[in-house]
């Protein structure tokens, strides 16, 4: 695995990151007080029972920059859990994940079984991105059918390729499941989101989840299909692909679904 290595501009992005996130807690912090307040009068509120969030959502990959002449805008799908510092506390921490498939090459062949009878194969490589960041979400108390929240994010992304090998009457079956080459790279950003209310009681919430998510990516190697692919004789599906770098900034939108429960 190579150690991915933060430019200048990476840098300048975290720190400006950090101050501005500090400087919207300092601001927000006397209306989050009184809001406090206000929540421990009022037991009906929603707030009240999300302690403890889970969360998946429909989301899309946007490349950016360099990235986006490289590989193409796909989706996938996220899952995230949060949980409150404290009951009435508007600070959640937790995680979110990501999984999503780019670009894929396949090809079909006959090989023999155990018996030396031919059968076919279908031979799939795909490149695929999997993503881990800790989430600090900021949430207040707001009297609104709409719950807006801003969240930090900081962890990685790990951009790899994937062949399976299945036999064409029986699909559902790997024959072979082998993961190759891949490159981590450090991640760093932010989004914007809102939550609106489908049903809620005192200990249980379900909640339509809707967030922009920019996260900020230093350069990592991953792999694209090649230029020459046409007029190259390919035989294993792995040298379909040749490998480029570059930073890996992306936007993320997404819209779910999140359970709160009561602690």
């Amino acid at each position: 695995m190579n150690i991915p290595k933060m430019n200048n501009s990476l840098i300048l992005f975290i720190k400006k990151s950090i101050a501005l996130a500090v400087f919207i807690v300092i601001s927000l912090q006397p209306y989050l007080t009184f809001a406090q307040v206000e929540v421990d009068t009022t037991r009906t509120n929603t707030y009240q029972v999300d302690q403890f969030i889970l969360g998946s959502s429909f989301a899309g990959a946007l490349s950016i920059g360099q990235l986006d002449e490289n590989l193409p805008n796909t989706v996938g799908f996220t899952i995230s859990a949060l949980t409150k510092l404290s009951k009435n506390n508007p600070v959640h921490i937790g995680f979110s994940t990501g999984f999503y498939n780019y670009e894929r090459y396949n090809t079909f062949y006959f090989t023999p079984d155990n018996e030396g009878f031919l059968f076919e194969v279908e031979e799939t490589t795909k490149v695929k991105l999997f993503n881990l960041h800790g989430v600090v979400r900021l949430q207040p108390f707001i009297d609104f059918f709409i719950h807006p929240y801003v969240e930090g994010y900081v962890g990685g992304k790990h951009f790899y390729v994937r062949t399976t090998v299945t036999d064409v009457q029986n699909p559902e079956d790997d024959l072979t499941n082998d993961g190759r080459g891949g490159d981590w790279a450090i991640s760093v950003g932010g989004a914007l989101g809102f939550n609106i209310p489908f049903y809620t009681t005192d200990e249980f919430g379900l909640e339509l989840d809707v967030k922009g998510v920019f996260v900020k990516g230093s350069d990592a190697d991953y792999s694209v299909l090649r230029e020459d692919l046409n007029s190259t004789n390919i035989i294993d599906t792995f040298d379909a692909f040749e490998t480029r770098n570059s930073a890996t900034d992306l936007i993320i939108p997404q819209i779910g679904l999140i359970i709160y429960f009561g602690i």
